[in-house]
């Protein structure tokens, strides 16, 4: 069989066409919000679905809200034109965030806290993490009285908190380091894809401030692929 050999450059020249086609094609996907620019969340394409406009701004690239309030919620949410499915595909939301004065514990038979990040897919299957000052919870069902926590401090400064949801069930981790996994809820209807902030009317938070969203529906493997394609030419030089 004859076989096609390309010169080191040619072959990296193809790969980056691949990726940028890539990147292309999913940049749509991806939902983003970066204090940076100066403008809050809604400016950049996120819906405020709250109830209660907690006293907000934006400076020196850090969105800074609250109090917020037991009465109302305050939070974003986010929802692409394509659907999801958590049984073949893996999404992913990761925010860098401090809070100070954030609830956590059980109220009036419920655990809530005052900052929460949820992933939902079009099929009702989706799960959630919960965030106080010192204790991150998983939850899959609405009670979350049984679901697993565990003791972290998000008031001595900032710290990034990545929740996935995909074919495997739930992780949450924290600064990198896998925190607590759970099997998906199921038979949620309606709402976002993904929200991110004080959803609940049972908790709130004092003080919250985000340094960036990065909420990524579909991360495509094939862009993976594409990547190590660039990493194989690299160790081949």
């Amino acid at each position: 069989m004859m076989s096609v050999r390309f010169s080191p450059a040619s072959a990296r020249a193809l790969a980056c066409m691949t990726l940028s086609a890539l990147a292309a094609s999913a940049s749509g996907a991806v939902f983003t919000y970066n204090p940076s620019l100066g403008s809050l969340p809604q400016a950049q394409g996120w819906d405020f679905a709250g109830s209660f406009n907690a006293p907000m701004s934006v400076s020196g690239g850090t969105l800074t809200y609250g109090a917020t309030t037991v009465n109302g919620t305050t939070f974003w949410r986010a929802i692409q034109p394509d659907p999801i499915d958590f049984a073949t595909e893996t999404s992913v939301i990761e925010i860098e965030l401090k809070l100070t004065g954030s609830d956590f514990g059980n109220f009036s038979g419920f655990r809530r806290a005052g900052f929460a990040m949820l992933l939902q897919d079009d099929a009702g299957r989706w799960i959630i993490a919960e965030i106080g000052d010192n204790r991150v919870g998983l939850g899959n069902d609405d009670n979350r009285t049984s679901d697993p926590s565990a003791l972290f401090n998000f008031a001595d400064g900032f710290h990034t908190v990545r929740l996935e949801a995909g074919p495997t069930g739930g992780r949450l981790y924290v600064d990198g380091t896998l925190m607590l996994s759970l099997a998906l809820g199921g038979g949620r209807t309606g709402g976002a894809q993904s929200f991110w902030g004080d959803g609940t009317i049972l908790a709130n938070a004092n003080l919250t401030e985000i340094r960036s969203v990065i909420y990524t529906p579909t991360p495509g493997a094939t862009a993976l692929l594409a990547a190590a394609g660039l990493v194989g030419l690299r160790r081949r030089r």
